[in-house]
């Protein structure tokens, strides 16, 4: 007995649609080599597996053993990650009643006198992710919508800092962007 075509052409793409996908999103984070992997991970979150809202907890879950947890208080966590031993980054979280409101990422590359080639590796991770960034403020952002609390992302590169240093922002985009200070603003954008 003959299958029709289309059972048949059904059977074969729900076959080769399973056997294709990887347990972790990578296709791009793939595509880098360096710092930038190893910050973002995979292609699934914001980074390290994070989406604004996650409660508390689920954050501490998603840390990875090699982030060690250098500060813990009701509505702020503080991870640290040393890469070599003069390249490392920080990341801050941030929540509010929802969740995860706000992560401030600060990568330290000492061993480099600045972070052009970095920053150019994220800017393309993050066009080639979320598409062109709004470029009409200080520094470029993406809006990414990813999990249930859409965030918005900014880019900077910070030329005073004696090696090369950025910064990155992942803040609830009903919020207005980040102070210059680093300080999120907790009022919703009108």
């Amino acid at each position: 007995m003959r299958l029709p075509h289309f059972i048949l052409l059904f059977f074969l793409s729900a076959l080769f649609s399973c056997t294709s996908e990887t347990p972790a999103n990578n296709k791009i984070v793939s595509q880098f080599t360096g710092v930038l992997p190893q910050v973002i991970q995979n292609d699934s979150a914001l980074l390290h597996g994070l989406r604004l809202g996650m409660n508390i907890v689920e954050v501490k879950k998603a840390a990875h053993d090699f982030d060690s947890l250098a500060v813990e208080q009701p509505d702020y966590l503080q991870f640290e990650h040393r890469i070599s031993a003069r390249k490392s980054f920080t990341y801050d979280c941030e929540f509010d009643k929802n969740g995860l409101s706000a992560i401030t990422m600060d990568i330290f590359l000492e061993d480099e006198k600045n972070g052009d080639s970095l920053y150019d590796d994220f800017e393309k991770y993050f066009t080639l992710r979320f598409g062109k960034p709004d470029e009409s403020g200080t520094n470029p952002t993406w809006t990414a919508n990813i999990g249930n609390r859409p965030a918005k992302i900014e880019l900077e590169e910070d030329e005073g800092y004696m090696y090369g240093k950025l910064t990155i922002w992942f803040y609830d985009a009903t919020f207005d962007a980040p102070s210059p200070d680093g300080d999120t603003a907790a009022l919703p954008v009108i």
